[in-house]
């Protein structure tokens, strides 16, 4: 920062390392004499001969150093000497554990829940080991400051670099963050103002360019991500705009609050509070103490990449499982309506005590309508204590379903498109055709979105940017009682307590057919899809909702519905999700145009009954 931005405001202090804090600094020991654990010089070849192939033990000796090192008194050199030797081994095993609870449904249970904890745990304790660090240095001289501000100035780098690991680790999970994460977010802060080194040029913590770094501008890359409405986006974009913020921070400003900033700084960081930056508008008037975050430049940023980017469609965005992957027009799109650029709710939500039945993925979504396209209403399932994970067998069908049609060949097909309907064995319910539901109460709702509350474990994967379908008997629907949207936004309070935001994406879903006709490996393949909408209103224009699947050029595409087959080809990427496709399809082609390929999602992780307060047994597993 530049100017009056490096000016501390009156009325704030540091916090209060009370006792019953998360990052309360503990009582320390004395080392016993001789112990290598106590010795810098000793710390590098440890750190060599750390197993790094083996996750779990390299997890479990961290785990066991640091909780050492933050029990045991220590010179402030040697304490930064051994932490800043540990760094590079814990970074990589922190990656390396966001693979076992990232991309899991939600809330998180078993084992990626353990594995979340100890990752947390790390976390927490080399905040500490940096705030023991600094902890004999706020009270020196002036003098002896000045010559240990280099070492100051990186330790407070690093300890607001793991309390925004931390910050970043809840929006993933959509989880709330700890009691006092913000107060020690802004107190790390301010003792940087205090010691006028927030300015000073630090190298990252990131693994990734750019390696230079301030603590100014690490502390508004905070803030502005939790302006930037995480818990709306897909784990891996919360990634990939942490990523971006470093070269668009620094165009922010941060400034104590003035009459003359009234009309352009939209938003207010309350540095004495537990609170994240706010918009002003939500402050009640009166003595506010806060500094004032404006964004008019980063804002203007973003709109110009906007029109450098044109009309470019999310499927041009790059691979959603890629952290590094660049900004498309359409997640740009949001970051400047959430930094500043307007934008307001297009429809009031009215609020509700109605609850609604919620079925989870694609492919429950198709079982549910093929086999049972007008349920019988909410308040009768076939058990009396209903809900949470509730299992409604569907009732054999007649003929052939869209899921014996996907999984059949192509010219085996031929009678069912002639309109042979005759009874088939393969139609036999299944174990796989079960569908879950869940019971979810509406808080609030609007026209086109719900405002739910779940309750309870839910058996589909709850996540941002997964596809639902709900029954809604208000909706005055006809003919099909099920509403396709999408979980747009998601926050888990606990395991009881899950809340989500769900945009609808059509009133009329119908199952059908998508026949792919692969050039390059000569076979065709049957994807059992929803069609939105009437395929009979308007030839030229089809919407279908797919399974993740890209076809190459060369490919053909025909859609087989109401008894008629027609090609197809790919004329506008809506949306693309780890678990769906959402296209606008235009008449036959020939050739299909090309699509970029897509990571596979990965396995899950299988869940462990291991008890959730100890760590026994990942360090033998991971």
């Amino acid at each position: 920062m530049g100017g009056d931005q490096g000016r501390p405001c009156g009325g704030f202090e540091l916090t209060d390392k009370s006792s019953g804090s998360l990052f309360s600094t503990p009582q320390l020991h004395p080392p016993q004499r001789g112990d290598e654990r106590a010795r810098r010089n000793a710390i590098r070849a440890w750190v060599d001969s750390l197993p790094l192939a083996n996750l779990g033990e390299t997890a479990r000796l961290l785990y066991e150093r640091l909780s050492y090192l933050n029990a045991h008194k220590l010179s402030p050199a040697d304490r930064f000497a051994i932490l800043e030797a540990i760094r590079p081994a814990l970074d990589l095993v922190l990656q390396s554990l966001g693979r076992h609870y990232r991309h899991q449904d939600l809330p998180l249970s078993g084992r990626p829940a353990l594995v979340a904890k100890l990752a947390r745990e790390l976390l927490v304790m080399m905040v500490i080991g940096y705030q023991l660090v600094l902890r004999p240095l706020a009270g020196t001289s002036p003098w002896a400051q000045v010559t240990r501000s280099g070492r100051r100035v990186e330790a407070l780098h690093r300890r607001l670099h793991y309390l925004g690991r931390m910050l970043l680790d809840d929006f993933q999970l959509y989880r709330k963050h700890p009691k006092g994460l913000w107060r020690e977010i802004h107190a790390t802060y301010l003792e940087a103002l205090q010691g006028n080194l927030q300015d000073r040029p630090v190298d990252s913590e990131e693994v990734h360019p750019p390696r230079g770094s301030t603590i100014s501008n690490l502390y508004k890359r905070i803030l502005l991500l939790s302006l930037s409405a995480p818990y709306r986006m897909l784990q891996g974009e919360v990634q990939r705009v942490d990523r971006a913020l470093h070269r668009w921070a620094p165009l922010s400003r941060l400034q104590p609050l003035e009459p003359r900033l009234s009309t352009s700084a939209l938003y207010l960081v309350e540095p004495g509070v537990d609170l994240p930056p706010r918009y002003r508008d939500d402050l009640a008037g009166g003595d506010i103490h806060a500094w004032a975050l404006d964004t008019n430049r980063l804002s203007d940023a973003i709109a110009r990449e906007l029109e450098a980017l044109g009309t470019a469609s999310p499927a041009d965005e790059g691979h959603l499982a890629d952290p590094a992957a660049p900004l498309g027009a359409e997640l740009l799109g949001r970051l400047a309506l959430a930094w500043g650029l307007g934008g307001a709710r297009a429809t009031a939500r009215e609020s509700s005590d109605a609850e609604l039945d919620l079925i989870y993925g694609i492919g429950a979504i198709i079982r549910a309508l093929d086999r049972d396209p007008a349920p019988q209403g909410l308040g009768s399932p076939p058990d009396s204590e209903a809900s949470v994970g509730a299992v409604y067998p569907p009732e054999t069908p007649v003929g052939r379903s869209v899921w014996d049609l996907a999984r059949m060949p192509v010219d085996e097909d031929i009678a069912i498109r002639d309109g042979e309907l005759s009874r088939a064995p393969w139609s036999r319910t299944r174990p796989d055709t079960m569908v879950h539901r869940q019971r979810s109460r509406i808080i609030d709702r609007s026209p086109r979105g719900f405002h739910l509350h779940l309750s309870g474990r839910g058996t589909g994967p709850r996540r941002v940017g997964e596809l639902v379908a709900a029954t809604d008997p208000d909706a005055g629907t006809k003919g099909c009682a099920w509403r396709v949207g999408v979980i747009r936004w998601m926050r888990a309070n606990s395991a009881d307590d899950v809340r989500v935001g769900v945009e609808i994406l059509s009133d009329h879903p119908e199952p059908v057919v998508l026949c792919w006709q692969r050039h390059e490996q000569g076979d065709t393949v049957s994807v059992a899809s929803l069609l939105l909408g009437d395929a009979g209103e308007d030839e030229s224009r089809v919407v279908l909702l797919t399974p993740a699947f890209f076809p190459a050029a060369g490919d053909r595409l025909k859609l087989r519905h109401g008894g008629r087959e027609r090609s197809l080809r790919v004329l506008q990427a809506i949306e693309r999700t780890r678990s769906f496709v959402h296209c606008r399809y235009a008449p036959a082609v020939v050739r299909q145009a090309s699509a970029p390929p897509t990571e596979s999602e990965p396995a899950p992780v299988p869940a462990s009954a291991a008890p959730e307060d100890e760590f026994d047994t990942l360090w033998r597993n991971l």
